[in-house]
This record gives C-alpha cells, sequence and structure tokens, in this order.
C-alpha cells in the first residue's frame, strides 16, 4: 500500500485505534511484544494528522448510525477529496462515495 500511495492522512483517532490493534494482536499471540513496540513507535513517520470537525462527525455518526471512530475517518476522507482504504465492508457499503477495499484501491493505482 505505502509503496502505491506515500501519503497517509488520518484523525488522530487513529493511534488509539492502531494501539488496540497491536494489543489485540500481542494478545492473541499472532505479534509479540517487542514487534507490536517498534510498530508503534515507527508509525507516526508514515501517518499524517489531520483534524475532524467533531460536529460533523457527530452529525454524521447520528444520521448514519456508526461509531464515531469510524465517521471520523469518512468526514476526513470527504473534506480532503480523497478515498478511505478499509476493509470494513459495511463502511464500503454506506459510504462509497469514498470507502473502498485495498485490493479496490490497489487495482486502481
Amino acid at each position: 500500500m505505502f509503496q502505491k500511495d506515500g501519503v497517509w492522512i488520518a484523525p488522530p483517532v487513529w493511534q488509539f485505534e492502531f494501539l488496540n490493534v497491536l494489543a489485540t494482536t500481542v494478545r492473541s499471540g499472532k505479534l509479540d511484544f517487542d514487534r507490536a513496540s517498534r510498530s508503534w513507535i515507527h508509525a507516526p513517520a508514515y501517518v499524517r494528522d489531520a483534524d475532524v470537525n467533531a460536529l460533523e462527525v457527530l452529525e454524521l455518526a447520528g444520521e448514519a448510525k456508526f461509531a464515531a471512530f469510524d465517521c471520523y475517518y469518512v468526514v476526513l476522507a470527504r473534506r480532503m477529496r480523497s478515498l478511505l482504504v478499509t476493509e470494513d465492508q459495511k463502511l464500503i457499503a454506506a459510504f462509497g462515495d469514498v470507502a473502498v477495499s485495498m485490493n479496490d484501491f490497489l487495482a486502481k493505482h
């Protein structure tokens, strides 16, 4: 992915979600702590934080009935006129104007 598009922009909540993914993966035994730690330390070099208007997130979350965490990414993608690359099929179905799978993104870029 990074070689196809080296500009990764995300709302600041990405850090909480990424840390949770790392913790879950370590707990399951699929990733050891040292590798997870290195991933955590180096991740900010690859992702640029972008502020998102929380009221827009709240409005979208209420209208679309999605978690606010998910809506942060949708609001940001729409504001940046960019794509939200995700493997969340519900997001792709509900927000097809911006949400695409990794495979679809890679096939088109």
